[in-house]
C-alpha cells in the first residue's frame, strides 16, 4: 500500500509544475552573441601627442560557454572593435608611416564565470575573470603585435523564456605595454543555452498550490503509515492465534491419546477381573 501511495505522489508532485523551464544549469552550453561600446586607452597616449582624437568604438562578437556547474562555468570569447578615430591629414607617426583613419582591434578572452542565483532564477548576476589577446592595428599597417591582457567585470543574465536570456556585461580590460592600460567594454545580447539540467519556475500562485498539495499527500502517507502499522500487529495477532490454536489442538490430540491408553488399560482390567471370578466359581465347585 505504501509503494502505490508513493508512486501516486511523485506522480501528483509531477502533474503540478509548470510548463515554463529555465535550462542554464550544469552541463548546459551557452551562445551568446553581443554587441556594445569600447573606450580605447591603449593608443590614447599615442594619438594625444600627435594631436589626434580618439572616440570610444563599437564592439561586436560572440561568447562560447559551458557551466561546470550549476554556478560556475567557463567561457571563451572573439570579438572585433573597429574605431573611426580622427586621424587628420597632418598625423604623421614616428617613423614617418602614413596616417591611419582606423584604430581596430581583435580581442581573444578565456574567463571563469560565477553566477550567485541558481539556475531556476529568472535574473542571475554574475562575475567574470579571464586572460585574453589583443591586437590592436591601425589601418595601412600589419605589424602591431599581439598583447596580452588580463579582463575582470560583472553582468546579469535575465531569462525571457525556456533557454533564451537577455545578457549585460561591464569589463575592464587591462592590456599591458610597458604599463597596464586601462580599457573598458559595456556589452549587452542574448544567450542561448542548451542542454544540461532543465529547471522549473513556480510562480506564487504555483507554488502555494504545489506545498498544499505536499502537505495534504504528507499527511496522506502518515495515514498510510498508520494502517500499514495496524496491518502488521492484525498479522501478528492472528499468527499468535494460529500458534495458540495449533497448540491447543496438540493438546486435544495428546488428550485423546491418554484417553485411549486408558480405555486400554480398563478393558485389560475387567478381562483379568472375569478371569478372576471364574477361577474362584470352578474353586467352589470342587
Amino acid at each position: 500500500m505504501l509503494k502505490r501511495f508513493l508512486t501516486i505522489y511523485v506522480i501528483l508532485i509531477v502533474s503540478l509544475l509548470p510548463t515554463v523551464s529555465f535550462a542554464g544549469g550544469q552541463g548546459s552550453v551557452e551562445i551568446s552573441p553581443f554587441i556594445g561600446i569600447f573606450s580605447y586607452e591603449h593608443w590614447r597616449d599615442v594619438v594625444n601627442k600627435t594631436g589626434a582624437s580618439i572616440r570610444m568604438a563599437p564592439v561586436y562578437g560572440i561568447r562560447l560557454g559551458y557551466n561546470l556547474t550549476d554556478h560556475t562555468g567557463i567561457e571563451g570569447s572573439a570579438e572585433f572593435i573597429g574605431s573611426n578615430s580622427d586621424f587628420r591629414n597632418n598625423l604623421k607617426i614616428v617613423d614617418k608611416r602614413p596616417p591611419y583613419g582606423h584604430l581596430n582591434a581583435t580581442i581573444y578572452r578565456a574567463d571563469l564565470l560565477y553566477n550567485f542565483y541558481s539556475p531556476e532564477n529568472r535574473f542571475r548576476p554574475f562575475v567574470a575573470i579571464g586572460p585574453g589577446i589583443a591586437h590592436f592595428s591601425p589601418s595601412g599597417s600589419n605589424d602591431f603585435s599581439d598583447r596580452f591582457l588580463i579582463n575582470y567585470g560583472a553582468g546579469f543574465k535575465y531569462a525571457l523564456k525556456n533557454n533564451v536570456s537577455f545578457r549585460m556585461d561591464a569589463r575592464h580590460i587591462m592590456t599591458f605595454t610597458g604599463r597596464p592600460y586601462n580599457n573598458f567594454e559595456a556589452a549587452a545580447g542574448l544567450t542561448l543555452s542548451f542542454g544540461g539540467r532543465t529547471y522549473y519556475k513556480l510562480s506564487p500562485e504555483e507554488r502555494a498550490r504545489l506545498q498544499k498539495a505536499i502537505q495534504e499527500a504528507n499527511r496522506a502517507k502518515a495515514a498510510a503509515e498508520r494502517s500499514d502499522a495496524s496491518e502488521r500487529k492484525a498479522d501478528n495477532a492472528s499468527e499468535k492465534s494460529n500458534a495458540s490454536a495449533t497448540r491447543a489442538e496438540e493438546s486435544a490430540n495428546k488428550a485423546e491419546a491418554a484417553a485411549k491408553r486408558a480405555e486400554e488399560s480398563a478393558k485389560k482390567a475387567a478381562v483379568s477381573a472375569e478371569k478372576g471370578v471364574e477361577s474362584f466359581e470352578k474353586s467352589l465347585i470342587k
